[in-house]
């Protein structure tokens, strides 16, 4: 069975971005990038976001980090159960010209069984 690489499993709105399957090299390129990082009480990487900024300020550090972690690599999980998906807020981001460059989505069609696409 392929190994899963990492991939933003869920953004939690004004809290933090949840990078599922990651490395201590993505984590030390993470905070490399600007970003505090820390695991919750399932050992995941996750990436804060400010608290003490305006609303809009945290949508913007939502799309700065999301961007970031494109830029490292990271894949962004399909997920029909949430409101919007990380891949779905990519595809959201290309639409609004915000990103310019293609970025993976991944996705599971059974147990330990996923499929990468390319968007852009």
């Amino acid at each position: 069975m392929p190994k899963i690489p990492p991939y933003v499993s869920i953004i939690f709105t004004f809290s933090h971005v949840r990078v599922s399957y990651s490395t201590k090299a993505i984590r030390e390129a993470i905070m490399a990038a600007g970003y505090e990082v820390f695991k919750d009480a399932y050992s995941v990487c996750n990436v804060k976001i400010d608290q003490r900024v305006s609303d809009e300020q945290k949508i913007k550090q939502i799309d700065d980090i999301l961007l970031s972690l494109n830029d490292l690599g990271i894949l962004f999980g399909e997920d029909y159960k949430q409101a919007m998906a990380p891949a779905d807020y990519m595809r959201d981001l290309q639409e609004k010209s915000v990103l310019k460059k293609p970025f993976k989505s991944i996705g599971w069609s059974g147990p330990g069984d996923f499929v990468i696409r390319t968007f852009g």
